[in-house]
């Protein structure tokens, strides 16, 4: 005789969990993002000079601020989504939770192109942003999906492997950089 699987009773009180979980995990999302959005305008004002010594303007902080505005704003709508929907009783689709992580951790990729523009290669890619991947894929861990942790690592791994090969391109071409591997050639020759 085949043992029956967990009680409806038990997968319905994990899934509100796992959704409660979601939802704490956007709100520290938020949170942090707010920090950020308050603690770079006041670093950017203490150190100008340091400041406008590497980003020519306050056109890349000013768009900066205005992403993790964007994310903030989505975040608690989400979570705000989410619990009517818990209040409800109903769960969203599995292909949202994935959409979901898609987007966010999109969002490093989208400030290191955006830092890109007045950085070097060098800078941009052993920036803070990159630092960001690693803050999404350990906040996915309390998705408390295995799948959903491989999907936001997954992304991140090819996003960032697509702007290193963006992002040196352009420096090749704007600071006149080797192409890396390309010395040692010329040194063997």
């Amino acid at each position: 005789m085949p043992s029956p699987g967990p009680a409806p009773d038990f997968e319905t009180h994990l899934s509100r969990e796992i959704l409660q979980s979601e939802r704490t995990r956007m709100a520290l999302l938020a949170a942090l993002f707010a920090l950020l959005s308050l603690v770079f305008p006041v670093f950017a004002w203490i150190f100008h000079s340091e400041y406008v010594q590497f980003f020519h303007s306050y056109a890349t902080l000013y768009a900066v601020l205005g992403v993790s505005g964007g994310l903030i704003a989505y975040e608690l709508t989400t979570r705000w989504i989410l619990g009517r929907r818990l209040a409800r009783g109903a769960v969203p689709p599995t292909w949202l939770r994935f959409v979901n992580a898609f987007i966010e951790t999109s969002l490093p990729s989208l400030l290191i192109v955006l830092a890109a523009r007045d950085l070097s290669p060098l800078s941009v890619l052993q920036g803070p942003a990159v630092l960001l991947y690693g803050v999404f894929i350990v906040l996915s861990t309390l998705r408390l999906d295995f799948a959903l942790s491989v999907f936001t690592g997954a992304v991140a791994g090819i996003e960032f492997t697509a702007l290193i090969g963006m992002i040196l391109d352009a420096g090749i071409a704007r600071y006149g950089m080797a192409r890396p591997g390309t010395e040692r050639l010329r040194r063997t020759a």
